[in-house]
């Protein structure tokens, strides 16, 4: 072959790979978001059948200072207290055992930083103090801890990997390990995409079975898949049109930098413009994610079967109330929880708007909610409400 032919070949295969990338990106699945009734409730009877009211066993060894950081698995609940722990109660809300091991040695950790399950409720947790991963038995007992020498943000344990956020001093935003926290593979270079990291970004990571795995970014309207034979690739894009935020918006970008990435984070939290995609869920059943704008959360939910969606703030129109707290969500539900001394202002002022005979009709449709009411005081850990989709 002569050199002509040979650089001939070269240009088409370079044209033909060039085209190949094209087609690639220009086939990925766009969502688009340009205008809604930002004075809409999105009903929680047009997702939800039923609201089940889950009180957490408050015991000596149990108390929840907060809810706001919880998981569950299809038998358990998880709740996480940043410095003290993880409590874990049954799906009825019994307390069951507790992991509060502070210290520095053998299965102690110094700081709660983050924490997934597996399909076997098996515990991992994050310590960043003393830069380590603790497994624990589904019972809680201690199993191992592997040292990582690095500080790291949010985990998933996905498939006997683990993947890890980082917020030291690594140049890429997520990292795949094995158990033993040896190294399988870097993704997503922070220097090729200013909007791809964020010091508060990507706290939720979504398991789609062991097929794949969801996350987001903050100030990145992305959704990422990592399929289970270790490939990573985008899944989806939303488009907000004209409420994207433009790359500039933040001015120059130091990706070593947080606390300067934080104050971007904040500049765009008081715009006009989208900040955040989050707790981002798909199943056959449901898409779910939060989005954020002039510092409210809005709620996207779409039926995966019909391909009709609501966007709106949750009220409980079920039981006629606000919706309190943070919130979990899932392929199947979706949990808020209040505290009992904001459950009862609530229903006190429904019960005097009603009176006294229509109340008690009230309680005689809602038995769950009456037993809740019944037997809870002030100072009782929080009170779940879980929803399961339509």
């Amino acid at each position: 072959m002569n050199k002509k032919a040979f650089f001939l070949l070269l240009l088409m295969t370079s044209l033909f790979a060039c085209n190949n990338k094209e087609k690639t990106e220009s086939n990925l699945p766009t969502l688009v978001i340009s205008d809604w009734d930002r004075n809409k409730d999105l009903n929680i009877s047009d997702i939800c059948d039923t609201l089940i009211y889950i009180p957490l066993e408050t015991t000596d060894e149990s108390p929840v200072i907060s809810a706001n950081w919880m998981k569950m698995s299809k038998t358990r609940i998880y709740i996480a207290d940043y410095n003290i722990g993880l409590k874990v109660f049954s799906l009825k809300g019994k307390f069951l055992f507790k992991i509060a091991n502070k210290g520095k040695g053998p299965g102690e950790f110094g700081e709660f930083t983050s924490f997934d399950i597996n399909e076997k409720d098996e515990i991992l947790v994050n310590d960043n103090r003393n830069q380590k991963l603790i497994f624990y038995s589904n019972n809680g007992e201690f199993l191992k801890e592997v040292r990582t020498g690095v500080i790291n943000g949010e985990i998933c344990w996905f498939d006997n990997k683990i993947i890890v956020k980082s917020i030291g001093d690594d140049e890429y935003n997520f990292v795949v390990y094995n158990n033993e926290f040896e190294l399988l593979n870097n993704y997503l270079p922070r220097k090729l995409d200013m909007l791809s990291v964020d010091y508060g970004g990507c706290q939720y990571f979504f398991k789609n079975g062991n097929s794949e795995m969801y996350f987001t970014y903050i100030l990145n309207y992305n959704v990422y898949a990592l399929k289970q034979n270790g490939e990573m690739e985008k899944h989806l894009k939303i488009d907000f049109k004209e409420l994207n935020c433009p790359v500039d918006f933040c001015g120059e970008y130091d990706y070593k930098n947080r606390m300067a990435i934080s104050a971007q984070h904040s500049k765009i939290g008081d715009s006009k413009y989208i900040r955040a995609i989050s707790s981002f869920v798909e199943s056959e059943r449901i898409r779910f994610f939060e989005f954020d704008v002039n510092n409210r959360y809005w709620f996207y939910v779409e039926n995966m079967r019909t391909n009709k969606y609501q966007i709106g703030y949750p009220y409980n129109d079920i039981d006629d109330m606000n919706l309190f707290g943070s919130h979990f969500v899932d392929g199947e539900r979706v949990v808020f929880n209040v505290e009992p001394f904001r459950l009862r202002e609530r229903t006190d002022k429904i019960r005097k708007k009603l009176g006294e005979l229509e109340w008690k009709k009230y309680l005689e449709k809602r038995p769950h909610l009456a037993s809740v009411l019944k037997n809870m005081k002030e100072d009782d850990n929080p009170i779940l409400i879980m929803g399961r989709f339509k």
